[in-house]
């Protein structure tokens, strides 16, 4: 019984040693196996297309977005929402050209939402995903008359 708690003694002083040998090597990061950096999101250009609204349908407004890789090309799947001032006005996904079109609501009940629009624009927003960094594009809108 005495050579059991002799071993166990001796084992229970040598996980100590390699415990505090670990935590040297954690508090200096040369030593330690550093855990991998996520892979770095890409940058996404956003561009908006002038909106317009036609009057006779109570300022129904459409408005393009574009989302294009560094290299140019169309990035298909993306949520783009669409803002006028601080409220959204509609959202939807991207095609295989990047291309995302939305028809807004009629905003004859809210004058002030299309008053904005007129006055401000619009804005497209992607919020961003584990692939592509957030963008944002502004654009004018106009009205006609029809």
């Amino acid at each position: 019984m005495m050579e059991a708690l002799k071993m166990y003694k001796e084992e229970n002083e040598r996980l100590k040693k390699e415990n505090e040998e670990l935590k040297k090597q954690q508090g200096n990061p040369s030593q330690s196996s550093q855990p991998s950096q996520p892979a770095k999101r890409k940058p996404l250009q956003l561009e908006a297309s002038s909106a317009s609204g036609d009057l006779s349908e109570l300022i129904a407004g459409k408005a393009l977005a574009t989302a294009t890789d560094t290299h140019g090309n169309g990035v298909e799947g993306l949520r783009v929402e669409f803002y006028v001032k601080d409220r959204k006005v509609g959202a939807g996904f991207t095609d295989g050209n990047g291309d995302v079109n939305v028809q807004s609501a009629q905003f004859a009940g809210d004058p002030q939402t299309w008053v904005k629009g007129l006055a401000h624009g619009y804005t497209a927003r992607f919020r961003g995903n584990d692939e592509y960094l957030p963008a944002e594009a502004n654009a004018t809108a106009g009205v006609t008359i029809g």
